[in-house]
């Protein structure tokens, strides 16, 4: 409940561009780590350190853009060039090819979709904490597997999947909404601003 609760205000804050968005998302991934070694998931380990440590790097890396912003509140998305983009994806795939060896060599459960989880991570945390728009195309990717692999877990009445995929359904709204905010709302506010 608890990381239920503070994964939806930190992905809240982080659609609204908000320096706030780490203070909850340090709580999130502490809650989600400790469920996550309570149950033994290696993979959900490596992934909530990840994540918690790129909270502290984030809260860093925005406040200093945000001090030179007018609007000192929320962080502007910036676009992602399309070097940068395929550099991202190639990083992306080499990951994803070593999580998969060592899935393998574990004997994981569903393997080919969540060896992608913590490539996907690591590129939406990165571009995230950068302020680049495109994170949301890793957070989308990420959160439709994660649908996947928790309704395939509830098919196997594997526990709590029932609220780890309701979870997850909630996480895939929010970037999809996150994503409109960040491509659309945002430049709709800049357009009103240069008019003025």
């Amino acid at each position: 409940l608890l990381t239920g609760i503070t994964v939806v205000i930190n992905l809240i804050l982080v659609d609204q561009g908000r320096l706030t968005n780490y203070s909850w998302g340090i709580i999130a991934c502490a809650a989600w780590l400790t469920t996550a070694i309570t149950n033994r998931l290696i993979g959900d380990i490596a992934s909530q350190s990840f994540y918690l440590i790129m909270q502290f790097v984030g809260i860093t890396v925005w406040h200093r853009k945000m001090a030179v912003q007018p609007d000192a509140s929320e962080l502007t998305g910036r676009k992602l060039s399309k070097l940068a983009g395929c550099s991202w994806f190639a990083l992306a795939i080499l990951v994803y090819a070593i999580v998969l060896h060592f899935s393998k060599q574990l004997n994981g459960n569903q393997i080919y979709l969540d060896a992608t989880l913590l490539p996907l991570g690591i590129v939406g945390s990165v571009l995230m904490v950068n302020g680049y728009r495109s994170q949301w195309v890793a957070w989308i990717t990420l959160d439709v597997i994660n649908v996947i692999i928790w309704f395939n877990q509830l098919k196997g009445f594997s526990p709590a999947a029932a609220s780890m995929l309701a979870l997850q359904l909630v996480m895939l709204a929010n970037a999809l909404y996150g994503a409109y905010l960040w491509f659309f709302g945002q430049n709709t506010q800049q357009d009103k601003l240069d008019t003025h």
